[in-house]
């Protein structure tokens, strides 16, 4: 039966093969795209300096405001270079994901959501820098502030959704195949293992006692069988990198 169930996932297997070259570059946008996530989360927490501040207190003086400009600029360039790491890992993981977009409509679709997401974002994020660098002697300076981080922290959770739910399932499921084939296979291996005489690591311990020390045991009937070890299109740059202040903006 095992032999029917290794013959059947084998051909399986065999009529869905995806190229090396194609895995390498799937596992490549996938870490990009986890990379964005990682770094939206550290950006969007960072937020929360000035972000917490603000929502405790009710009544902030202009003038106290004025007074702490440097630190708000401070604060902005450092805003500014969280979300900069985050643009760097999209326009990567898009270069990755563009090598799969040609005639997949639904590639195309995820990357055309990704871009419209990340712009959404950095749209935001580029209002709240001009905020902090020129527009602080607003009387509605606070709660500009806390309108602009919630919705930077409520499209940042979205696009973190969307990468996971959508885009990193899509490449898992079609692009690397990861799906109940390779757990039957997974299973199948460690029945094979159990099958030839206990856990791998005993076996091998084994093995080598016997090559050291032959004599202490005695030959079998029959002799065991040995463990065989050996057994993309043209990209564009989107528009959230334009839009972004500094070096990869305009």
């Amino acid at each position: 039966m095992t032999n029917i169930i290794h013959k059947i996932a084998q051909n399986v297997e065999l009529s869905f093969e995806i190229p090396e070259a194609d895995k390498e570059i799937a596992e490549e946008a996938k870490m990009y795209f986890e990379s964005v996530s990682k770094y939206l989360k550290i950006a969007t927490q960072h937020l929360g300096v000035i972000y917490d501040p603000f929502v405790e207190h009710s009544d902030v003086p202009v003038e106290s405001v004025i007074r702490h400009r440097g630190l708000l600029t401070r604060l902005s360039n450092k805003i500014e270079e969280n979300f900069e790491k985050v643009q760097v890992n999209a326009v990567k993981a898009l270069q990755k994901l563009h090598h799969f977009s040609v005639g997949d409509s639904d590639i195309q679709e995820l990357i055309n959501s990704f871009e419209e997401s990340v712009d959404s974002v950095t749209d935001d994020v580029s209002t709240l820098l001009s905020l902090l660098r020129y527009n602080y002697r607003s009387s509605e300076f606070r709660s500009r502030v806390i309108n602009l981080v919630d919705r930077i922290r409520s499209n940042s959770k979205e696009l973190t959704d969307f990468i996971y739910d959508r885009i990193i399932d899509h490449i898992d499921s079609n692009l690397l195949a990861k799906d109940w084939m390779d757990e039957a296979k997974d299973k199948l291996e460690l029945n094979d293992l159990s099958n030839q005489g206990g856990p791998l690591i005993t076996r091998l311990f084994e093995e080598r006692q016997k090559a050291l020390h032959p004599d202490r045991f005695p030959a079998a009937e029959k002799p065991s069988q040995s463990l065989n070890v050996s057994d993309a299109p043209k990209m564009h740059y989107p528009d959230f990198v334009r839009k972004m202040p500094g070096p990869l903006g305009g």
